[in-house]
């Protein structure tokens, strides 16, 4: 297993516990979804709904996550699961990488109701607990109220996601402009 890139300070340790209280208690994305029995199979679809219809319309589209057909896929932060759904959906073989156990769960029931399964792993992105090449994709879709680039390399340019990149051969990044973050 390879070490962490970088060095870990105290601000980052504490960085992580401030993300891992804030998603534990308010799971990315489950504000959206008004009007539906919490964790039921209608209110992941309208959590779908949302992040691709009206949140982030152009995601699939920029991303051409629905074109990743039976590989060995690790998302890292998964949210509500609605792309690691889109990505199980093309056959592929999942894993979910997130700081907060609560996402974990709620992908793993979102999969779960939808008839697919993923590999949890409660864990930090620059300290994955897989060897390297692990994985064939890897994908990391990030919030920032600041810019949006999208890099997606062929298979053979080596990956994108920083320490993801060691486990992957490529890799699709995502900064999505935003007010805040979305399912």
């Amino acid at each position: 297993m390879a070490e962490p890139s970088t060095p870990q300070t105290d601000e980052d340790t504490l960085a992580r516990r401030e993300a891992q209280k804030q998603w534990e208690a308010n799971p990315c994305g489950a504000s959206t979804v008004r009007g539906v029995e919490p964790e039921s199979l209608e209110w992941f679809r309208e959590a779908r709904r949302v992040r691709y219809n009206e949140y982030a319309p152009w995601l699939r589209a920029t991303t051409g996550i629905e074109h990743v057909r039976g590989e060995d896929v690790l998302e890292i932060g998964v949210g509500l699961g609605s792309d690691h759904f889109t990505l199980a959906s093309g056959g592929n073989r999942m894993t979910a990488l997130d700081l907060s156990r609560e996402h974990l769960r709620l992908t793993q029931r979102h999969l779960s109701l939808e008839g697919f399964s993923t590999t949890a792993v409660h864990g930090d992105m620059e300290r994955m607990p897989f060897a390297d090449a692990s994985f064939v994709w890897s994908i990391r879709l990030v919030s920032s109220t600041t810019r949006t680039t999208w890099k997606k390399p062929s298979r053979r340019s080596g990956g994108c996601c920083g320490p993801a990149a060691e486990r992957s051969s490529a890799c699709i990044t995502v900064t999505a402009c935003s007010s805040g973050f979305g399912p």
